[in-house]
């Protein structure tokens, strides 16, 4: 008698347990359902973040804003949070954890947004592009400035995550994910243009266009004029060359390389609206 009463009990709970069992997997399919989608940012040099969906993404000058849709707006139409990527010069430091790094970026940083202290401790971040450095500031309007700090090769990559006072629940575990989502992946490269080219010297254009430009198939490249060198990422494609170079500045240009006998033998460089200088 004991024995049937033990199998009854254990044949009235299990329906309850699997009853319970599929209650939770329903939960948990729909949370999953209702998380935020990603996308995925790619520049054109290769630089890549995922962010959620529903953010609006906008070019800046000084590189590109995001602007949580659950973000408010102050009396000035301003939103109380947004997040803005871009680049920086390094000035070649490396190495997240000497101190310099920060000032590197924290230089860039202030010459965008000036009047900013420090406040609280430094943090450490990893990501698909190696270890990142989280400096933590204030301006002098109370607004709180997180400043994300990342490398590749000599150009710094900055994530800055900035809160006015009145912003109630900043998102700071949305935008660590954004940083920790940092990625580089190898640009698109017109193969006619890996090459060296020199100016013609019978070229008459803008001066700072004027001199030695290397290509590497590897989306690096290097700018030597009399007086100075230059270094930075690109990307070349339907006659429009992107560049990033190491100090920071995004430029593009457009191109066509002319062939002799399927040799590249000649290269056509203008800025947008600008006069074009010959290379070969």
């Amino acid at each position: 008698m004991e024995a049937q009463a033990a199998r009854a009990r254990r044949i009235h709970l299990f329906p309850a347990v699997l009853a319970q069992i599929l209650l939770l997997a329903a939960i948990a399919t729909s949370a999953s359902a209702a998380a935020p989608r990603a996308t995925t940012f790619v520049h054109s040099v290769g630089f890549s973040f995922d962010y959620p969906a529903k953010w609006k993404l906008e070019r800046v000058r000084e590189g590109m804003m995001l602007i949580p849709h659950t973000a408010g707006t102050d009396g000035g139409g301003r939103p109380l949070e947004l997040v803005v990527i871009g680049f920086v010069d390094a000035a070649g430091v490396t190495d997240p954890f000497d101190p310099s790094f920060a000032d590197a970026f924290e230089n860039g940083y202030r010459a965008i947004v000036p009047d900013l202290a420090r406040v609280g401790d430094l943090d450490w971040v990893e990501s698909p592009m190696g270890t990142g450095l989280v400096v933590p500031f204030q301006d002098r309007r109370g607004n709180h400035h997180r400043l994300y700090c990342n490398v590749r090769g000599n150009l710094g990559i900055f994530l800055a995550h900035v809160a006015q006072d009145r912003s109630v629940r900043p998102q700071h575990a949305r935008v660590r994910q954004i940083f920790s989502s940092f990625g580089w992946s190898d640009s698109v490269i017109d193969p006619e243009l890996v090459r060296s080219w020199r100016v013609a010297r019978d070229a008459e254009a803008e001066e700072t266009l004027a001199g030695h430009w290397s290509f590497a198939d590897h989306g690096r490249f290097r700018y030597i004029a009399e007086d100075s060198e230059r270094r930075g990422f690109y990307s070349s494609f339907g006659g429009v060359l992107s560049v990033v170079w190491d100090h920071g500045v995004e430029e593009s240009y457009l191109y066509k390389v002319s062939s002799v006998d399927g040799v590249a033998a000649e290269l056509e460089l203008q800025r947008p609206g600008g006069e074009a200088l010959h290379f070969h």
